[in-house]
């Protein structure tokens, strides 16, 4: 897998085809679903070999790469796999209170809600 894995820095790790001379210049062919794909694959590899500390830069991609919108099955599928072999067993327990607004509102977090994004609308 490491013949043809790529890296944007040095945090990150994915897998995509190669690109030559004028296609570079194309911004349809950068962060495509292909790739994301692909890369998303290559999570669930690593997994399955139980490579956890190797596989961080590859979720960490499929995070920045995409965000928390319009994301394949296969990159969900991949990343849910990947929370539930990091996840670990201890209790987590954490409340936020924001105050600076109106209505103030408190943040939640414990082991049943961890990976579930909770915002605020700012006004």
């Amino acid at each position: 897998m490491d013949k043809y894995a790529n890296t944007s820095d040095v945090s990150t790790l994915y897998w995509s085809r190669r690109i030559s001379g004028a296609e570079w210049k194309n911004p349809w062919l950068k962060g495509n679903s292909l790739e994301a794909s692909t890369t998303a694959w290559g999570l669930r590899a690593m997994l399955a070999s139980s490579l956890l500390e190797e596989a961080v830069p590859v979720a960490r991609y499929l995070l920045q790469a995409l965000g928390p919108v319009d994301q394949d099955p296969d990159v969900l599928d991949a990343l849910a796999q990947f929370a539930e072999t990091i996840k670990t067993t201890n209790k987590l327990r954490v409340a936020v209170t924001v105050a600076s607004f109106e209505e103030p509102r408190q943040f939640n977090i414990d082991n049943d809600n961890a990976l579930i994004i909770q915002t605020q609308l700012v006004r």
